[in-house]
């Protein structure tokens, strides 16, 4: 019976410690309308996965996923917050009380405008590739 008793809370501890480590507060959740690569002519774009956010400035590609994924293995605190809509995706990078905030908006299937966060400056286009 103490055999049966001790299996059973060791399913529940491992069970319990398997669910708390798929919780990924630092993960991207894209939707999927703004998913591809996104440019504004002149070389500088963004590119959106079904779990990533990269940044392109000219020929030189920064994703997000992996480095955050390294930060939080090393103990780091980083998270992703988003606020997902059919017409807008809003999302802030947290990395050690560092804040990133992004704010996309869908003008249309192959046009989006990134919300400027600076009051008075314009927004800036992007188009799809």
């Amino acid at each position: 019976m103490k055999k049966l008793l001790l299996l059973s809370c060791l399913s529940l501890v491992l069970s319990c410690s398997s669910d708390s480590s798929s919780n990924n507060s630092h993960a991207f959740h894209t939707p999927s309308w703004i998913r591809g690569t996104w440019s504004n002519g002149v070389g500088n774009g963004y590119k959106f996965t079904s779990n990533d956010f990269c940044s392109i400035i000219s020929t030189t590609q920064f994703c997000n996923k992996e480095t955050l994924d390294s930060y939080a293995q090393s103990g780091m605190n980083v998270s992703v917050d988003e606020t997902i809509s059919s017409t807008e995706y809003i999302f802030s990078i947290d990395t050690e009380g560092a804040i990133q905030n992004y704010d996309f908006i869908k003008i249309n299937a192959d046009e989006i405008e990134m919300v400027n966060p600076n009051p008075g400056l314009p927004n800036a286009t992007f188009f799809r590739e």
